[in-house]
């Protein structure tokens, strides 16, 4: 299995990138880099707020490496700070950088540079495929994002805010690029395949800063919730054969573990899942395995779910309708 961290600019891109790696059975993404201003405690450029960050991070099931830049930074402050999360993905065992880099060959011959000393390999999972093409998979696969950032110079101010959809292409001035490669605009993914559950953010102000014009969207705090009757995607399996016995997600702000350990008396796994709550606390076991919190007696019951209501996938993933864990999280 390849340990990959995703450079993660909370724009569609990237997030784009989560969902094309997680199709690849070999492939475990186990972070998200991002930088942060730490002038303003937003994304750089994107300008999308710490707070929607790691609600981003929370609903996408993945830990957030977050590296803070001062604000002016010099390209040596940058750099020396990238090289500090490049050692501790070493030591941590991850094996690649994934970038959502598109065409521009000089950024992606400058991050091949920076990375060959570290040894870690840089992935370029969407390199290559035609921008119309992909602008349109994108949303077509349900990805959903607000334009945070227009440069003026590319492209009218009047764009800023709006939903990144096929309206907003169509709308595109001849010439610009429908994915905003070149620096047209930035987004803020708010839902997606890639997320258990859209972000209900809210539009603020519009405001002329540095030669940009930045759209402000914040997320109401614990309001993060999928309608009844949506489907989620579990982050991480244990013991797959033909279904997985124990399967842990994030849903609703909760962590999850849903486990169905072989029962003796029966000399056969049970049909259900018992459902546990489980804390913050143990997500670093569970990069490693095996479900080492399950001794702990204090863990929280919810309840139990049928396995036949959970569908599987070559990908050795799954997706579990909502309906199913609702009715244990409003108890």
């Amino acid at each position: 299995m390849k340990r990959v961290l995703l450079s993660w600019s909370s724009g569609k891109d990237s997030a784009w990138t989560l969902h094309v790696l997680r199709q690849q059975p070999d492939v475990e993404v186990v972070g998200l880099l991002t930088t942060l201003n730490t002038e303003f405690d937003r994304v750089a450029m994107h300008s999308t707020r710490h707070s929607v960050l790691k609600a981003q991070a929370e609903v996408a099931g993945v830990p957030l490496w977050t590296v803070p830049l001062p604000w002016p930074c010099s390209n040596e402050i940058y750099e020396a700070r990238m090289a500090e999360a490049c050692r501790r993905a070493v030591d941590e065992g991850v094996d690649a950088i994934a970038f959502g880099d598109l065409f521009l060959a000089d950024v992606r011959a400058y991050r091949e540079e920076r990375l060959k000393p570290t040894g870690l390999e840089p992935l370029f999972p969407l390199w290559g495929i035609p921008t119309d093409e992909l602008s349109r998979t994108m949303i077509a696969g349900g990805l959903r994002a607000k334009l945070t950032c227009v440069d003026p110079k590319q492209l009218p101010a009047s764009f800023a805010g709006r939903d990144f959809d096929a309206l907003l292409l169509n709308d595109l001035p001849a010439g610009t690029d429908p994915c905003a490669e070149r620096g047209e605009f930035h987004t803020c993914v708010y839902d997606g395949p890639m997320f258990a559950a859209p972000l209900r953010l809210q539009g603020g102000e519009v405001v002329h800063r540095d030669g940009f014009v930045f759209a402000d969207f914040w997320e109401p705090a614990n309001e993060v919730e999928k309608p009844a009757g949506a489907v989620m995607v579990p982050f991480r399996y244990g013991g797959f054969w033909d279904v997985p016995r124990s399967i842990v997600l994030r849903y609703r702000r909760k962590l999850l573990l849903l486990d169905s350990p072989f029962d003796d008396s029966l000399d056969e796994y049970p049909d259900i899942y018992t459902v546990y709550e489980l804390s913050d606390a143990v997500v670093p076991s569970l990069a490693v395995g095996p479900w080492s919190f399950l001794g702990d007696t204090g863990l929280r019951i919810l309840g139990t779910v049928e396995i036949k209501n959970v569908k599987f996938d070559p990908t050795k993933r799954a997706r579990l309708d909502a309906m199913v864990l609702n009715p244990l999280l409003s108890e």
